[in-house]
């Protein structure tokens, strides 16, 4: 194969696992581009777990339509002595991962400078009790 075959199926190759994965890309498309906004502590109020179907049933039994594992949470966090609220979608494969915000925890969330209401739940934070 030369290098231009090997380029298009490269390219090819990466437009079609986004199109397979988009709930999973987008997530991760923003976490990459929020990693340098500022981080603060977030109490987490109220959280909702819930599994939603994805894809396209098959006809055969050991691929029937694959389930993803969404948790949508609320919580409170101060910037700058003002308090912000506000709630965050994430999309999980494995049920563990998605159930292990509760109540009443506290979190690292990472902040847009230019406007605070926006935030994402920072992925290397440990969840504390």
């Amino acid at each position: 194969m030369s290098i231009e075959g090997f380029f298009v199926v490269t390219i090819f190759g990466m437009f079609a696992f986004t199109a397979m994965f988009w709930p999973l890309s987008r997530h991760w498309f923003r976490v990459l581009l929020s990693r340098r906004w500022p981080r603060t502590l977030a109490n987490i109020d109220k959280v909702n777990f819930d599994q939603v179907p994805y894809g396209q049933p098959s006809r055969l039994p050991p691929f029937n339509r694959a389930t993803l594992n969404r948790l949508t949470f609320k919580c409170s966090y101060t910037v700058e002595s003002k308090n912000y609220q506000g709630a965050c979608t994430w999309v999980y494969l494995l049920k563990s991962r998605a159930q292990r915000l509760r109540p009443r925890q506290r979190v690292y969330i990472r902040y847009k400078p230019s406007d605070p209401s926006k935030f994402l739940i920072d992925p290397t934070s440990e969840v504390s009790p």
